[in-house]
């Protein structure tokens, strides 16, 4: 497929504003669409019935649809990441943990000072996501500028098998490490079944492991990761226990200030909305406390007696 990097740059625009595109495969004529649900909204005449008569007519038709909402999540995580401001980072990270992450970190972005690097960001993934899943061959044009990485486009399934590169090979084996952590940590007993399931992965996964992170044990000749890569996940498996304790103990603590101010019944009566604005508001102060002093203002002041 033969496309100007204006082109695909118009594509990843169109997919991030949650339209559908259509590609001729013939003659490389592209088209959008808003989805096919949203149709229903036109009850007379419809603005894109003349380009969806045009779409049906096409022969050989690819259909590319928007990003699934997990995606786009991972592009806000990443996007946290980049940043070297804590308080903000701090600020996202208890948007995305809450009701409505989306729309949370919508507003918690767009009142600081980090929007327009959110949005650059943002269209850099979206147009990274329309090269890695399209067969693409650039054809040189004078807009659109320099579009890193279009070489490594490559068709995702051969022969009906998953085919990884490194990077995502990686991704895969975490996803399984973490899957089992969690699944078998917080049980008394051990679960054989989860952790069989594991080494069976890993030993399929062996012969076409491009990373070697993957080693037999000489002792059991069995399948595991390498202990340096368990050891990076274990870390990773780490900082989130402890970004997860400060999330919940700052965002329980808010919400019992606020019902203490307030009273339960006014803070039930609030919609959900309502309630996040408020707690949110609440959690700034708990925030710098503990950013500033870890817990040591934190005193129980009463224990239960046993």
């Amino acid at each position: 497929m033969k496309l100007t990097k204006k082109e695909v740059k118009d594509i990843a625009e169109w997919l991030s504003a949650d339209l559908e595109v259509f590609i001729n495969l013939d003659d490389n004529t592209i088209k959008y669409l808003i989805p096919e649900d949203d149709m229903d909204y036109y009850e007379t005449e419809n603005p894109w019935a003349k380009d969806m008569a045009e779409i049906k007519s096409w022969e050989n038709c690819l259909k590319l649809e928007p990003l699934e909402s997990w995606q786009c999540f991972r592009f806000m995580e990443n996007f946290i990441e980049t940043l070297d401001d804590h308080q903000m980072q701090a600020r996202l990270e208890i948007a995305l943990q809450k009701r409505h992450p989306f729309s949370n970190f919508k507003h918690a972005v767009d009142n600081s000072e980090y929007r327009q690097a959110w949005f650059e960001y943002r269209d850099e993934q979206y147009l990274q996501a329309v090269i890695k899943n399209l067969p693409l061959e650039l054809m040189p044009d004078d807009e659109g500028g320099d579009i890193p990485h279009a070489k490594e486009a490559v068709d995702n399934t051969i022969n009906n098998q998953f085919v990884f590169n490194s990077e995502e090979l990686k991704m895969l084996y975490k996803h399984l490490f973490i899957g089992n952590w969690v699944l078998t940590a917080k049980e008394d007993e051990y679960l054989s079944d989860y952790t069989d399931f594991l080494k069976m992965m890993l030993k399929k996964l062996y012969p076409n492991d491009v990373t070697n992170l993957i080693e037999i044990d000489p002792f059991t000749e069995g399948y595991d990761f390498t202990e340096d890569f368990s050891e990076e996940i274990i870390e990773e498996i780490h900082d989130y226990d402890n970004s997860e304790f400060w999330l919940t103990l700052t965002g329980d603590l808010a919400k019992r200030d606020l019902i203490e101010n307030i009273g339960d019944e006014k803070f039930s009566a609030m919609d959900v909305e309502e309630k996040i604005k408020a707690i949110m508001q609440e959690e700034k102060k708990y925030i710098e406390e503990f950013e500033d002093n870890g817990i040591d203002n934190l005193i129980i002041r009463k224990f239960k007696k046993y």
